[in-house]
């Protein structure tokens, strides 16, 4: 191979690896100021990072920091990109769910978190937004439903066990109701909602 043909070649690899060390140190700096609780320095430091830079954390990174900056409109636009770009992302429709539950759009998060679950069956995160969602509705039926199908998958797991109980006091479900808060406080003793349903001191 002719010398000629080498070089630019070299040059190349070396520009790429200068570029590759520069965008890992700017990924780092980011995760940094976020951990200094400097949000917004952090979402700043994105700017400095290439479009090709792994695009699809940077919007995941855009929907979580302006997120916890309360920016809900611009994280749930940072996410839905993601979600439009990289369709199988499971991380990008869980991002979505995010601001969509603080802006109270309980359908559209139970929309997005059932997408999710499409795509990763009893994704437990999946399962509790959605199940926080129907809460809201007051759609206790369908949570219901969910909170027996996750119960039966984690079974050890409390939270999902206060869901369903709530769901089946609202439906009039005592006995059923009683069988799930006492699971709670076999999981969690001294639960104070689920002491306050059964009238223990």
């Amino acid at each position: 191979m002719k010398l000629s043909r080498i070089l630019p070649a070299c040059l190349l690899g070396g520009l790429m690896a200068v570029t590759a060390v520069a965008g890992e140190a700017d990924w780092a700096k980011s995760y940094q100021l976020e951990s200094q609780g400097k949000i917004q320095d952090a979402l700043t430091t994105l700017d400095s990072l290439g479009k090709d830079d792994d695009d699809h954390l940077q919007w995941l990174r855009k929907g979580w920091l302006n997120y916890q900056l309360g920016r809900h409109d611009e994280s749930l636009k940072a996410y839905t990109t993601a979600a439009a770009r990289y369709p199988r992302s499971v991380e990008a429709l869980l991002g979505e769910t995010l601001p969509l539950l603080a802006t109270r759009r309980w359908k559209e998060a139970e929309t997005q978190a059932r997408k999710a679950l499409e795509l990763a069956p009893w994704n437990y995160t999946a399962a509790i937004r959605l199940m926080a969602a129907l809460e809201a509705q007051k759609d206790w039926k369908a949570l219901a439903k969910v909170g027996v199908d996750m119960a039966e998958r984690f079974p050890s797991d409390a939270t999902i066990l206060v869901y369903l109980a709530r769901a089946q006091n609202a439906l009039g479900w005592k006995n059923e109701a009683a069988i799930s808060w006492q699971g709670v406080l076999n999981r969690v003793p001294g639960h104070i909602e689920a002491k306050k349903a059964l009238g223990r001191p």
